[in-house]
């Protein structure tokens, strides 16, 4: 059994390697399996079609991750400094950034989002589940009286979407190799700040 969820995690890997290479209708399932280093039918007892791949993928890295380590992190946790709690959400999620294989993952979601619905669904889902998380968070610091009363969707929607403005931006200049040091002060700090301050009790 753990002999085959390391070989799953490899054709995840290898996949998302080759797809960021070469786009997702250019890869095919020899290939991957090649990468692998198992034969070309074998990739077939882990995953029906390259479909399956391209979502696992992304249920990997995307919504995954907010699932997986966010939602796990903060939301039963107590809160006793909502600033320095947006802050770390902040650090965790851009320590992501840093990662080749997040970099990939964007540059294969960006590709392919309007290419197959895979990708663009996933994009969507994305979205909707870290908008939910962050209205939960929000919601649970209004009911504790630790920030202004306000519509939680809209502070959980306008928090995320510069993230995920600013992400895009990062991407690029990394990849222009391009010192990024001063976006990701604005973003950690200045973002963090502006934000709080128009959200917390007087």
């Amino acid at each position: 059994m753990a002999v085959e969820h390391g070989t799953r995690d490899k054709i995840i890997g290898c996949a998302l390697d080759l797809f960021a290479q070469q786009g997702f209708s250019a890869t095919s399932m020899r290939q991957i399996a090649k990468a692998v280093g198992i034969q070309g039918s074998s990739i077939y007892n882990h995953f029906g079609s390259k479909n399956d791949i391209l979502e696992a993928v992304f249920s990997g890295h995307g919504f995954g991750f907010v699932k997986n380590i966010l939602e796990k992190k903060y939301l039963d946790r107590e809160i006793d400094n909502p600033h320095g709690l947006l802050t770390e959400i902040i650090d965790d999620i851009m320590n992501r950034w840093t990662l080749q294989e997040d970099r990939q993952f964007v540059k294969v979601l960006l590709m392919e989002m309007y290419r197959t619905e895979t990708a663009r669904a996933s994009y969507i889902r994305d979205i909707d589940i870290s908008r939910s998380f962050l209205v939960r968070l929000f919601k649970k610091m209004i009911d504790r009286k630790m920030i202004k009363t306000m519509n939680p969707w809209l502070l959980a929607n306008e928090f995320l979407q510069l993230i995920v403005g600013v992400h895009v931006e990062y991407l690029a200049r990394v990849q222009g190799d391009e010192d990024v040091d001063v976006l990701y002060h604005r973003l950690r700090q200045e973002h963090v700040e502006f934000f709080w301050n128009a959200i917390r009790k007087e």
